[in-house]
């Protein structure tokens, strides 16, 4: 697999790239509110990956860790249509023991 150092990004047109996908897009029946959820959804994940976890927070007796970056999390939840940040942090953070 090519590491991203080896492509050349003069072939690369980003502003094209992305008008032929929103003409597919559009050739596929997507609404412009469909399409804005695709990119709102696409950018929350990316996001996701910036997120900077702080497990010195961590218990065994259930305190969940804390995410270092709440701005992070508060652009996330907003991208997503999440109200309350403190939310969507709580469910990325705790961990919920299941039984059979």
């Amino acid at each position: 697999m090519k590491n991203g150092a080896d492509v050349d990004l003069s072939i690369i047109n980003d502003e094209e790239e992305f008008k032929m996908l929103d003409v597919q897009f559009n050739s596929l029946g997507f609404t412009p509110q469909e399409k804005k959820a695709i990119w709102r959804t696409t950018a929350a994940v990316l996001h996701i990956g910036q997120l900077d976890f702080d497990d010195s927070t961590f218990d065994e007796n259930g305190k969940p860790c804390s995410i270092k970056n709440p701005k992070t999390i508060a652009l996330i939840a907003k991208l997503l249509g999440i109200q309350e940040p403190a939310d969507l942090q709580a469910e990325i953070v705790n961990k919920v023991a299941m039984k059979d």
